[in-house]
């Protein structure tokens, strides 16, 4: 009863928020964000410990200085991403598509064009709420690949404003068998790739050190013979964003499971290269090396 009760106080919370950020300007969110940013980061110290912890590890050469900076914008960076997301519902396909330039070769412009399937990964990174409704939109529905929220009316509720822009919602138990089907319908299946999921993973070097890996990308390639890619979506100024696409494997180049590993090790690397550039776009709130590698976590 009680948690109940607490699940229908956090949707109202959340409804009242987003209601609220649909109805203000769109030069206000930024100082918004700031303002949460700083509650989160200043004030309460949300998982500061785990960010700064990260960082160390991914920038060693960096003084505390630069760690701070990159830090304090993770948090501006996801209060503004939070806040777009809920004002995405109010924006016009027109409006979507003006925010956006794209980088991608002939070859992955073909396929995005086309009428076969193929599987795009991308990471914690950037603002990939924005991108996957203006890929859905804009070239061809997708299918997405998401872990449902504890709060139930809260992931119905965000799962609506997903659908609004044509995409397809692939929860996580059947998620292979499901994504399956989408590649076969010709949609594009998009997945996050750089999540913790402990001995289950597949270990990868990620800034110079072991991290537990989802073997979900390079499972569903195998799978389904199709093209793999990287993707990611950053902030470029505000309310514009530039979408990079690359190619991670073709059809031709199905590997057999014990290479998964050199699959989820490519696009790791892509991953960790585009965060590099841009650092404090990446949520570093997440333990991301949880589980140490050893001959126990090895997977056959």
């Amino acid at each position: 009863m009680l948690k109940k009760l607490q699940h229908i106080l956090e949707f109202w919370a959340y409804v009242s928020i987003e209601k609220i950020t649909a109805n203000l300007p769109e030069k206000s969110l930024k100082s918004v964000a700031k303002f949460f940013a700083f509650l989160a980061f200043r004030i309460l110290k949300i998982r500061r410990d785990v960010v700064f912890e990260n960082l160390k590890i991914a920038f060693p050469e960096k003084n505390f200085p630069e760690l701070y900076s990159i830090a304090y914008g993770c948090y501006k960076h996801y209060a503004l991403m939070s806040l777009e997301f809920m004002k995405l519902s109010r924006w016009s396909p027109e409006k979507l598509e003006g925010m956006f330039e794209y980088e991608a070769d002939e070859e992955i412009m073909s396929w995005i064009k086309g009428e076969r399937g193929f599987v795009f990964v991308s990471g914690h990174f950037g603002n990939w709420e924005v991108g996957a409704a203006f890929l859905s939109k804009y070239f061809r529905p997708c299918s997405v690949i998401q872990t449902r929220q504890s709060n139930s009316w809260i992931d119905n509720r965000m799962a609506n404003h997903r659908r609004k822009w044509g995409m397809e919602i692939i929860y996580r138990r059947g998620a292979i068998q499901n994504s399956l089907k989408a590649l076969k319908e010709n949609r594009l299946v998009g997945l996050l790739g750089d999540q913790h999921i402990g001995e289950r993973g597949i270990f990868v070097p990620f800034f110079g050190r072991l991290a537990s890996t989802p073997p979900g990308p390079a499972l569903l390639h195998y799978r389904a013979k199709t093209l793999l890619t990287f993707a990611y979506i950053v902030r470029t100024a505000d309310f514009r964003f530039k979408a990079v696409v690359r190619k991670v494997a073709g059809p031709g180049d199905v590997a057999e499971k014990p290479e998964y590993e050199k699959i989820t090790e490519a696009y790791t690397k892509m991953l960790e290269n585009a965060i590099r550039l841009y650092p404090d776009q990446y949520f570093w709130l997440h333990k991301r090396w949880k589980t140490k590698y050893s001959k126990f976590t090895e997977r056959m």
